[in-house]
């Protein structure tokens, strides 16, 4: 494995490939070097790198967030995640910038009604966000809902304004 740490308007950030694919983003981290003892934990074996793969994906996360959106597409190591999860993500990848779903409506459309927890648990568990666009999922009342990576559900609402998502409370 071969990850990249580069700055971004959001903070810095990290992107980890394997040879299946892009495994792991990083978004919204404090320093540099905070993320490299977290790519050290999670990924001993990976090690610094500045391939094809991972210029584009740096390049293709920092023209997101300066609000050009998120123009490239790339193969994903998903190996991590549930069956359903992967499922989850696949029915997610189609909520286009700009757009929302409701946790409950995503387990709808994943074919489990009620299971908007779940869904909750699998968007908690994204290891590759704004590729799997789990900032996108909001709860049924409009309200903003969790998000685990740093900045927490402020840096949620800041992701949702650059996409110019107006539904948010």
């Amino acid at each position: 494995m071969k990850y990249i740490i580069f700055q971004t308007p959001f903070g810095v950030a990290a992107a980890v490939i394997s040879p299946k694919g892009l495994r792991r983003v990083f978004i919204g981290c404090n320093s540099p070097e905070a993320l490299r003892k977290r790519i050290a934990i999670q990924f001993p074996r990976a090690t610094p790198g500045v391939g094809r793969a991972l210029v584009k994906i740096a390049f293709a996360l920092n023209s997101y967030f300066k609000g050009q959106g998120l123009k490239a597409v790339f193969a994903m190591d998903l190996r991590w995640a549930t069956s359903f999860q992967k499922k989850t993500y696949y029915i997610l990848r189609k909520t286009k910038p700009g757009m929302v779903i409701c946790y409950s409506e995503l387990a709808r459309r994943a074919g489990r009604p009620g299971a908007a927890r779940a869904i909750g648990t699998a968007m908690s568990k994204n290891q590759i966000p704004i590729f799997i666009p789990c900032h996108r999922v909001i709860k049924q009342n409009g309200q903003i809902g969790g998000f685990s990576a740093p900045g927490g559900a402020n840096l949620k609402k800041k992701l949702l304004r650059l996409e110019s998502t107006d539904i948010i409370k």
